[in-house]
C-alpha cells in the first residue's frame, strides 16, 4: 500500500473527527439534546459531552503532530465506544436513534450509524497496517512568518464572522 494512501487516510480521519468536534461545540445544545437520548446518567452525560469533542480534537492533534498510528488507534477505540453506545441506545429506544455526530440531531437507523463507524475503522486500519508515514506539520521558517501570521489572522477573522453569523441565525 503506498504511503500516499496512508497519509490520505490519516488526514481524512483527522478532517472527519475535526468536523465532528467543531460541530459539537458550535451546536452545543443540539449535541447535548442528542446525547440525552442515550439514557446516560446526568453526571456521566455531562462528562461525555465535554470528553467526546476533546477526544475527537485529540485525533486531529495527533495526526498533525506526526503520530498517525496513535491517532488511528485512538480512532478505533473511540469508534468502538461510539458503536457500543449505539447498540446500548438501540435496546432502549429501538432502531431509530438521534446521532448528533456532526452537529445534527436527525434520527437515523442504527445500522447506518454502525456502517459509518465500520468505514471509519477501515480507514484507521489502513493507517495502522500501512507503511510508517510522516503526517506532521512543520514549523514555519523565518521567511514564512509574515504569511503564516496573516493566514492565522485571516482564519481567526473568518471564524469570528462565522460565529457571529451563526449566532445571529439562531436568534431568529
Amino acid at each position: 500500500m503506498p504511503g500516499s494512501v496512508v497519509v490520505a487516510a490519516a488526514w481524512g480521519i483527522a478532517a472527519l473527527f475535526g468536523w465532528a468536534a467543531v460541530a459539537k461545540v458550535a451546536g452545543w445544545r443540539r449535541w447535548k439534546l442528542a446525547l440525552s437520548g442515550y439514557g446516560l446518567p446526568s453526571a456521566l452525560a455531562d462528562v461525555i459531552a465535554i470528553a467526546v469533542p476533546v477526544a475527537e480534537a485529540g485525533v486531529v492533534v495527533l495526526v498533525a503532530a506526526g503520530s498517525p498510528r496513535i491517532a488511528a488507534a485512538a480512532t478505533i477505540a473511540l469508534t468502538a465506544l461510539f458503536s457500543l453506545a449505539i447498540l446500548r441506545a438501540r435496546e432502549r429506544q429501538g432502531d431509530r436513534l438521534t446521532c448528533g455526530c456532526f452537529g445534527r440531531d436527525r434520527t437515523r437507523d442504527y445500522r447506518q450509524l454502525l456502517v459509518r463507524n465500520a468505514a471509519i475503522v477501515v480507514a484507521a486500519a489502513v493507517v495502522m497496517i500501512g507503511p510508517i508515514v510522516d503526517t506532521g506539520l512543520r514549523a514555519p521558517r523565518t521567511g514564512d512568518l509574515v504569511p503564516v501570521a496573516l493566514t492565522a489572522l485571516g482564519i481567526g477573522c473568518a471564524s469570528l464572522v462565522l460565529w457571529f453569523a451563526l449566532a445571529g441565525m439562531r436568534q431568529r
